[in-house]
Protein backbone atom coordinates (compact mmCIF):
# COMPACT_ATOMS: atom_id res chain seq x y z
CA UNK A 1 0.00 0.00 0.00
CA UNK A 2 1.30 3.39 -1.08
CA UNK A 3 0.55 6.85 0.74
CA UNK A 4 -0.15 9.47 -1.97
CA UNK A 5 -0.05 13.18 -0.56
CA UNK A 6 -3.09 15.48 -1.49
CA UNK A 7 -2.58 18.38 -3.46
CA UNK A 8 -5.23 20.28 -3.64
CA UNK A 9 -4.13 22.70 -6.67
CA UNK A 10 -4.23 19.13 -8.68
CA UNK A 11 -7.59 18.22 -7.68
CA UNK A 12 -8.76 21.67 -8.43
CA UNK A 13 -7.03 21.34 -12.17
CA UNK A 14 -8.86 17.77 -12.38
CA UNK A 15 -11.79 19.46 -11.44
CA UNK A 16 -11.91 22.16 -13.51
CA UNK A 17 -10.76 19.74 -16.79
CA UNK A 18 -14.42 17.98 -15.64
CA UNK A 19 -16.66 20.85 -15.75
CA UNK A 20 -14.87 21.94 -18.64
CA UNK A 21 -15.72 18.83 -20.56
CA UNK A 22 -19.18 19.39 -19.34
CA UNK A 23 -19.41 22.44 -21.41
CA UNK A 24 -17.99 21.03 -24.56
CA UNK A 25 -14.15 22.20 -23.79
CA UNK A 26 -15.34 25.72 -23.22
CA UNK A 27 -13.17 27.58 -20.77
CA UNK A 28 -14.70 27.35 -17.42
CA UNK A 29 -14.94 30.95 -16.59
CA UNK A 30 -17.25 31.55 -20.16
CA UNK A 31 -19.76 29.81 -18.95
CA UNK A 32 -20.47 32.16 -15.69
CA UNK A 33 -20.44 35.29 -17.67
CA UNK A 34 -22.76 37.77 -17.31
CA UNK A 35 -24.82 38.27 -20.60
CA UNK A 36 -24.68 42.31 -20.14
CA UNK A 37 -22.90 44.34 -17.16
CA UNK A 38 -25.29 47.02 -15.60
CA UNK A 39 -24.42 49.85 -14.03
CA UNK A 40 -26.90 51.13 -11.19
CA UNK A 41 -26.38 54.60 -9.72
CA UNK A 42 -28.99 56.90 -7.30
CA UNK A 43 -29.44 60.10 -7.19
CA UNK A 44 -31.36 62.51 -4.64
CA UNK A 45 -34.71 62.28 -7.41
CA UNK A 46 -34.01 59.27 -9.11
CA UNK A 47 -32.30 55.72 -9.94
CA UNK A 48 -29.97 55.50 -13.40
CA UNK A 49 -29.23 52.48 -14.89
CA UNK A 50 -26.72 51.92 -17.69
CA UNK A 51 -26.78 48.65 -19.95
CA UNK A 52 -23.75 47.61 -22.35
CA UNK A 53 -25.48 46.37 -25.56
CA UNK A 54 -23.35 46.97 -28.31
CA UNK A 55 -24.68 45.77 -31.38
CA UNK A 56 -27.95 45.47 -30.43
CA UNK A 57 -30.50 47.65 -32.68
CA UNK A 58 -33.04 49.76 -30.37
CA UNK A 59 -36.68 47.97 -32.18
CA UNK A 60 -34.83 44.67 -30.78
CA UNK A 61 -34.82 45.96 -26.76
CA UNK A 62 -37.55 45.87 -24.21
CA UNK A 63 -37.79 47.05 -21.28
CA UNK A 64 -40.67 46.43 -18.23
CA UNK A 65 -41.43 47.63 -14.85
CA UNK A 66 -43.42 44.74 -12.59
CA UNK A 67 -43.30 44.80 -9.09
CA UNK A 68 -40.45 47.00 -8.17
CA UNK A 69 -38.14 44.93 -10.90
CA UNK A 70 -36.77 46.56 -14.26
CA UNK A 71 -36.67 43.71 -16.78
CA UNK A 72 -34.49 44.34 -19.73
CA UNK A 73 -34.46 41.55 -22.73
CA UNK A 74 -32.36 42.26 -25.75
CA UNK A 75 -31.52 39.90 -28.81
CA UNK A 76 -28.36 40.37 -30.74
CA UNK A 77 -27.82 38.43 -33.65
CA UNK A 78 -23.98 37.22 -34.69
CA UNK A 79 -23.48 37.01 -38.36
CA UNK A 80 -20.26 36.44 -40.12
CA UNK A 81 -19.48 37.44 -43.75
CA UNK A 82 -19.97 34.32 -46.39
CA UNK A 83 -16.99 32.16 -46.42
CA UNK A 84 -15.47 33.21 -42.92
CA UNK A 85 -15.36 31.09 -39.80
CA UNK A 86 -15.28 32.40 -36.43
CA UNK A 87 -11.85 32.15 -34.86
CA UNK A 88 -13.33 33.85 -31.52
CA UNK A 89 -16.17 34.67 -30.44
CA UNK A 90 -16.84 35.99 -27.19
CA UNK A 91 -20.20 38.80 -27.32
CA UNK A 92 -23.01 36.96 -26.48
CA UNK A 93 -25.22 36.03 -29.06
CA UNK A 94 -29.19 35.50 -28.86
CA UNK A 95 -31.82 36.74 -26.39
CA UNK A 96 -30.30 38.69 -22.99
CA UNK A 97 -32.36 39.26 -19.97
CA UNK A 98 -31.57 41.08 -16.70
CA UNK A 99 -33.83 41.65 -13.88
CA UNK A 100 -32.62 44.24 -11.48
CA UNK A 101 -34.78 45.12 -8.22
CA UNK A 102 -35.43 48.63 -7.68
CA UNK A 103 -35.34 49.11 -3.67
CA UNK A 104 -36.99 52.57 -4.20
CA UNK A 105 -40.57 53.24 -5.28
CA UNK A 106 -41.14 54.85 -8.90
CA UNK A 107 -43.07 57.05 -10.38
CA UNK A 108 -44.05 55.01 -13.61
CA UNK A 109 -45.10 57.77 -15.64
CA UNK A 110 -41.70 59.43 -15.74
CA UNK A 111 -39.42 56.36 -16.80
CA UNK A 112 -37.43 56.82 -19.63
CA UNK A 113 -35.08 54.55 -21.50
CA UNK A 114 -32.66 55.90 -24.43
CA UNK A 115 -30.05 54.09 -26.59
CA UNK A 116 -27.52 55.94 -28.09
CA UNK A 117 -24.08 54.08 -28.82
CA UNK A 118 -24.66 50.67 -27.67
CA UNK A 119 -25.76 51.74 -23.73
CA UNK A 120 -28.72 51.51 -23.09
CA UNK A 121 -29.87 54.29 -20.06
CA UNK A 122 -33.26 54.25 -17.73
CA UNK A 123 -33.98 56.44 -15.72
CA UNK A 124 -36.33 55.84 -13.04
CA UNK A 125 -38.09 58.91 -11.35
CA UNK A 126 -38.21 58.09 -7.44
CA UNK A 127 -41.64 58.96 -6.44
CA UNK A 128 -42.26 61.54 -3.96
CA UNK A 129 -42.51 59.95 -0.96
CA UNK A 130 -39.44 58.12 -1.80
CA UNK A 131 -37.34 61.57 -1.85
CA UNK A 132 -35.48 63.31 0.53
CA UNK A 133 -36.93 66.44 2.37
CA UNK A 134 -35.64 69.29 4.49
CA UNK A 135 -37.17 69.89 7.35
CA UNK A 136 -37.48 73.52 8.59
CA UNK A 137 -35.88 73.72 12.58
CA UNK A 138 -38.10 76.65 13.79
CA UNK A 139 -36.28 78.90 16.35
CA UNK A 140 -38.28 79.82 20.09
CA UNK A 141 -40.25 82.68 18.83
CA UNK A 142 -42.09 85.56 21.14
CA UNK A 143 -44.84 83.59 22.97
CA UNK A 144 -43.57 79.97 23.39
CA UNK A 145 -41.56 78.53 26.59
CA UNK A 146 -38.29 77.33 25.78
CA UNK A 147 -37.26 74.28 28.14
CA UNK A 148 -35.15 74.06 30.80
CA UNK A 149 -31.67 72.03 30.59
CA UNK A 150 -32.01 69.24 32.57
CA UNK A 151 -31.22 69.81 36.24
CA UNK A 152 -31.59 73.29 35.86
CA UNK A 153 -34.64 75.85 37.63
CA UNK A 154 -36.66 76.68 34.77
CA UNK A 155 -38.39 80.11 35.50
CA UNK A 156 -41.38 78.99 37.71
CA UNK A 157 -38.69 77.56 39.86
CA UNK A 158 -39.63 73.75 38.73
CA UNK A 159 -36.44 71.74 38.26
CA UNK A 160 -36.13 70.34 34.41
CA UNK A 161 -36.31 66.86 33.94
Amino acid sequence: MSVVRWDPIREWGELQRSINQLFDGRPFTDSLRVPFPVDVLETADAVLLRADLPGVRPENIQVQHHDGQIFIRATRTATAPEGAAWLVRQAPDGEMVRALHVAVPVELDGVQATYDAGVLEIRLPKAESARPRDIPVQGAGAGRRRLPAPGKPDSLGTPGA
